[in-house]
């Protein structure tokens, strides 16, 4: 998932660690209208589990009481990335422990646009590895969290 394609899912509460739902939605109300409704459906059918832990990633029988509360809130793909600044700085710790003092100065001089050059190709070098070898990230952390409650009228 990147961050051009971010997507929406549910969960029993806004303070979930793992958000667990199997199901994406592409918009905030799309989230909101199936978690009422999986909601719902186990309020009148608390034995039918399954529809409801794909929307909200938890079976509430779960939990105790009754529950009449979940989260809704946005997926975003973290941004990994090669800091050429922290290159710069191995490099330069490298060559002082092969040569000592003679290598204090080492990349001293790298200017700003050096580093820009150097932290882009890097980081295209990250990518096209990530895609070659599969390595791209399947998590995803939640921001945008909001707090729904199911009223009486949407219980009906």
């Amino acid at each position: 998932m990147n961050e051009n394609n971010l997507k929406w899912l549910c969960s029993p509460s806004e303070d979930e660690e793992v958000w667990q739902s199997s199901e994406y939605f592409d918009t905030k109300e799309e989230a909101i209208n199936a978690g009422k409704k999986a909601l719902r459906e186990f309020i009148e059918n608390p034995e039918n589990e399954y529809d409801q832990s794909d929307v909200l990633g938890h079976v509430y029988e779960e939990y105790e009481g009754v529950h009449t509360v979940f989260a809704v809130g946005q997926a975003f793909s973290p941004h990994l990335c090669i800091d050429a600044g922290d290159v710069i700085e191995n490099l330069q710790e490298q060559a002082g422990d092969c040569c000592g003092e003679v290598a204090e100065n080492y990349l001293d001089d790298v200017t700003k646009g050096e580093l820009e050059d150097l932290e882009e190709a890097l980081n295209d070098a990250l990518q096209k590895w990530l895609t070659e070898y599969n390595h791209q990230p399947t998590f995803h952390y939640i921001n945008n969290v909001e707090k729904i409650e199911l009223e009486d009228t949407d219980a009906e």
